[in-house]
């Protein structure tokens, strides 16, 4: 037997189906909650021997809404071919709504192309396609996916492949998963990206979305992008990255960062940075970088030392190569614990000027400068390291300076030639402390 509609409304056909062939009370909770809608136009349908058999039909307008923290799409349509054990839209390029407000903070109206099957799997659906194309206003994704749906009403089992298409790196923003991820780490990541390219990635998913985000490795994420010129605001307490390349990945539980760029004027040639878990909300960071002494210390008077360790880094003047290692931490939220900061900073064969002595008893600034033509070749080169991590009681940094062969603080030089001593003592070495 076959029957042919020009017309007819896909909803109350969906709640018939639903009664004569029943399913799974929660696929019926939400075919009644979620309220599927549409147009069937040019609808074929056939029976053999009393069983549903091929049909066909021309779909728009499918529609259903969001529910329990489940997706909602509308504007769906496309060409439908269907039978007993399952159907195959063929989708019309076109925009559609997709209401996952919960998660996404938005409704997206991307355009999205390709062929989305339908079947039964036993007492469960499955829902895929092998080509989905999604086009967005700065976003696009070819993907693969597959989807189960279990008859207890569950989150769905899902398997995803996508590449993701060169987009800037703030429409990143539109996709993080609010429901699922502390506000501190969304905030974190909305502020800190200010912009830059992504210009290619990669994501891949499989696993039962009940066990999200997969901690004990019932399933696994792992996605990854390629950063072009990316400006990151990681701290409102130091100065921006700038000019960041590298690779950024993501998990279930938190992120990673492998780039190079320039915080402050500074040169980083490595940078390495992680949440290890959002719910932790803790950035760590490392970070070496390289350039003008000057440069390296206008980045840390224009840091959070400068506040605790000002007094220290204002009386040196710096000229010359210096090298600097940095290690943060820094819990993100608005109550987060304060920032811890370790690090180097190595000044190798530099002109250098501070205060001699101890740093409880300031003394006129000197330079390491030569007082005997003897010494003159390498008069004005110091090395010198400055170390800085939390000391207990409030103790001030490790602050280090070594004068190489022949190089002398004036002091020093000033004492042997009082001696009545010649020539140019190997090296000297002073350390303060607070």
């Amino acid at each position: 037997m076959a029957l042919a509609l020009d017309s007819g409304h896909l909803g109350p056909l969906v709640r018939v189906a639903s009664l004569l062939d029943p399913v799974a009370p929660a696929l019926q909770d939400w075919l009644w909650q979620a309220a599927p809608q549409g147009r069937l136009d040019d609808l074929e349908l056939s029976w053999i021997d009393g069983v549903p058999g091929p049909g066909r039909a021309r779909l728009a307008g499918l529609a259903f809404a969001a529910v329990d923290g489940r997706p909602g799409v509308s504007g769906l349509g496309g060409a439908l071919a269907f039978d007993a054990g399952g159907a195959m839209l063929e989708l019309d390029p076109a925009a559609v709504a997709v209401d996952w407000s919960q998660a996404f903070g938005e409704v997206l109206h991307p355009e999205i192309e390709g062929t989305v099957a339908l079947w039964r799997d036993g007492d469960a659906w499955g829902v895929g396609s092998s080509a989905l194309r999604v086009r967005g206003e700065d976003y696009g994704v070819h993907a693969r996916l597959e989807m189960r749906f279990e008859p207890d009403g569950g989150r769905p089992w899902l398997a995803l492949a996508a590449q993701v298409d060169a987009a800037p790196v703030t429409a990143a923003n539109r996709f993080w998963v609010r429901h699922l991820m502390p506000p501190a780490s969304v905030e974190w990541l909305e502020r800190a990206l200010v912009s830059g390219t992504v210009q290619g990635g990669h994501a891949v998913l499989a696993g039962d979305l009940d066990d999200w985000p997969f901690a004990a490795g019932e399933g696994m994420f792992d996605s990854e992008a390629t950063l072009s010129d990316v400006e990151l605001d990681f701290s409102p307490d130091w100065p921006n990255a700038t000019g960041l390349s590298g690779t950024a990945g993501f998990t279930g539980q938190g992120m990673r960062l492998e780039a190079s760029g320039v915080v402050g004027g500074v040169a980083v040639s490595r940078a390495s940075g992680s949440i290890q878990d959002w719910s932790d909300a803790a950035l760590r960071l490392q970070a070496d970088g390289r350039g003008d002494g000057r440069a390296m210390l206008a980045l840390l008077r224009a840091s959070p030392l400068q506040e605790r360790y000002g007094e220290q880094v204002e009386t040196l003047q710096v000229q010359g190569p210096a090298r600097t290692r940095l290690d943060l931490v820094l819990p993100l939220g608005a109550d987060a614990a304060a920032p811890t900061v370790r690090g180097t900073v190595d000044l190798d064969g530099v002109r250098l000027a501070t205060r001699a002595g101890s740093w409880n008893s300031p003394r006129p600034a000197v330079a390491c400068a030569t007082a005997r033509p003897a010494c003159r070749p390498r008069s004005s080169r110091c090395a010198t390291r400055a170390k800085w991590q939390p000391q207990p009681g409030g103790r001030r940094p490790h602050f280090q300076r070594a004068a190489p062969a022949r190089g002398l603080a004036a002091r020093a030089l000033r004492r042997r030639a009082a001696a009545g001593q010649g020539g140019c003592p190997r090296a000297v070495r002073r350390t303060h402390q607070r």
